[in-house]
């Protein structure tokens, strides 16, 4: 869904990214042993049983994940002003 831009409605588009967050939450609820991760491993079992620890990020490295953040959501932005652009010449 996410890959490339759609014609779905925006409002559509945050319901369907709310509905795969909730599959999400779900599956990780009742088989954590479904889940993965990216490069196909088992999740360690203190995620599966729910029993995270919390650690502080140090301030930079959040400031840096958060500048970091914003780029991808600018050059996302600019990418879908040129596929509606796009849309509009054809």
């Amino acid at each position: 869904m996410f890959r490339e831009a759609n014609d779905f409605p925006i409002k559509v588009q945050g319901r369907i990214a709310s509905a795969i967050c909730v599959l999400h939450n779900f599956i990780h609820t009742h088989d954590p042993q479904d889940l993965e991760d990216e490069e196909g491993t088992e999740i360690s079992e203190a995620t599966q049983s729910g029993n995270d620890v919390i650690q502080s990020i140090p301030a930079a490295e959040a400031a840096a994940a958060n500048r970091r953040r914003d780029q991808i959501a600018h050059d996302m932005w600019t990418q879908y002003q040129g596929v509606l652009a796009q849309r509009e010449e054809n």
